[in-house]
């Protein structure tokens, strides 16, 4: 890969070889470095978002979601879900709450994205609910 290697099955070996051997980083890169190769695979960029989550690089997962989610995804509501994780991750919770809402609308059993949903919602109420207890 650090010789300019542009094959995007060997760079995806070499991602989940790194992957198993605890090399979360340079696994990034490697799947980064598909990206730039072929953006097209939503694979690629799923298992990159992954990554950046694990990582906690909310800006590197959010660009990798937004990918899956602007290719029209196989499963919708996983996309929408992991692009919510991912800004929650960056303290974006409003725009994680809209991407959870497009993940249940897409699948309204979808425990995982209502369990995100409910902690979401749970801690927004608690801020509404102080300033109209001061009304009373």
């Amino acid at each position: 890969m650090k010789i300019g290697g542009r094959n995007p099955d060997s760079l995806n070996q070499l991602a989940s070889l790194l992957t198993a051997a605890g090399n979360r980083q340079e696994a990034a890169a490697s799947l980064d470095r598909i990206n730039y190769i072929y953006p097209m695979d939503d694979g690629t960029h799923t298992k990159l978002g992954a990554l950046w989550l694990d990582l906690q690089n909310a800006p590197g997962a959010i660009r990798e979601f937004q990918a899956v989610v602007g290719h029209n995804p196989a499963d919708p509501a996983q996309a929408h879900y992991d692009l919510a994780r991912a800004y929650h991750l960056n303290h974006q919770d409003s725009l994680a709450m809209d991407e959870l809402l497009a993940s249940l609308e897409a699948a309204p059993g979808f425990r995982a994205a209502q369990k995100l949903l409910l902690e979401l919602s749970g801690g927004q109420n608690e801020t509404t609910a102080a300033p109209l207890k001061k009304r009373e």
